[in-house]
């Protein structure tokens, strides 16, 4: 039998420091997730013809959290590690709740069937923990998708919804990353451990005065924020424009090129970093981002 090895990632640290409500994000490692793959397919599907496997290969999974539910009234923050997969957040209060959703696509379920591997046994493939205390609390999700033997990386797609995201943390490769309704301090990283990079495309839903650092190895980038937001603005892309447009507040200290674009707005102090490797790099004021988007690309809410 042919099992797949589990491989240790980064250590990482997310530590949460609560100061007049800012929100920190620094390093810790994320410990205790084990791989448990290696479970075989006592039936391939046998049943219910085609359309059953349709059905089967188009299916979320959701996703337990371990630990007590993610609710609001307690200052909660969002640490998400994806090695192969697309990553959508959508905060908002019409959720009671959080919950979290996990899809292989039909391609990646019938290569996992080869090696004996089960795409529906999600302890295979998303670990869920909320570590909460008194006041705040983090919600850590990462996938487990390394790569087979043979090079194979199954791709898994997360969907997070969550009542409440006072700041987040973001890791990914070889997929999109969609943000809607942060508050806090971001940081977001695609293409992180050598990985394919995506699009990002982030959405406050609060002035965002705390920092901010959104990069994708390919891009393109797009941060969405309210008129009411400051910062020490850098926004850089290596073949695509960086672009800062705003109508509202004041501007100084401007240095534009077509590639880079970097000044002070509202005489802010947190810094705000966008950088993309091919594709736009692009900063955008609108009054209400969380009902804005940048166009057809955000397609990835799943209600």
């Amino acid at each position: 039998m042919t099992t797949r090895k589990p491989t240790r990632s980064p250590a990482r640290i997310l530590a949460l420091v609560a100061l007049t409500g800012a929100l920190v994000l620094t390093g810790v490692e994320l410990g205790g997730c084990k791989h448990k793959l290696g479970s075989r397919l006592g039936q391939r599907l046998g049943k219910g013809g085609i359309r059953a496997r349709l059905v089967t290969n188009n299916r979320a999974t959701m996703i337990a959290i371990h630990g007590e539910p993610v609710v609001q009234g307690r200052f909660t923050a969002i640490d998400v590690e994806n090695q192969n997969g697309s990553i959508t957040i959508i905060c908002s209060d019409r959720y009671s709740e959080a919950t979290i959703q996990a899809r292989i696509p039909g391609s990646d379920r019938k290569e996992l069937e080869l090696w004996g591997l089960d795409a529906s046994d999600k302890d295979n493939w998303v670990i869920a923990e909320h570590d909460s205390g008194a006041d705040r609390s983090i919600l850590r999700v990462t996938t487990l998708n390394s790569p087979l033997e043979n090079g194979f990386q199954p791709r898994v797609d997360l969907i997070i919804k969550t009542p409440v995201c006072d700041g987040l943390l973001v890791r990914n490769a070889g997929g999109s990353v969609d943000v809607t309704g942060v508050r806090g301090a971001v940081t977001i990283e695609s293409g992180f451990a050598g990985g394919q990079g995506g699009r990002v495309e982030v959405r406050a839903a609060e002035p965002i005065i705390e920092p901010v650092r959104i990069t994708s190895s390919i891009g393109p980038v797009y941060l969405v924020v309210p008129p009411e937001s400051k910062g020490a603005i850098d926004i850089e892309s290596d073949s695509g424009i960086a672009v800062f447009n705003t109508s509202s507040g004041r501007v100084t200290n401007v240095a534009p090129t077509q590639h880079r674009w970097t000044g002070v707005w509202n005489e802010g102090e947190n810094q705000i970093q966008l950088y993309a490797g091919s594709g736009d790099a692009r900063m955008l004021v609108v009054e209400r981002p969380v009902t804005y988007s940048t166009g057809s690309h955000y397609s990835a809410i799943f209600d």
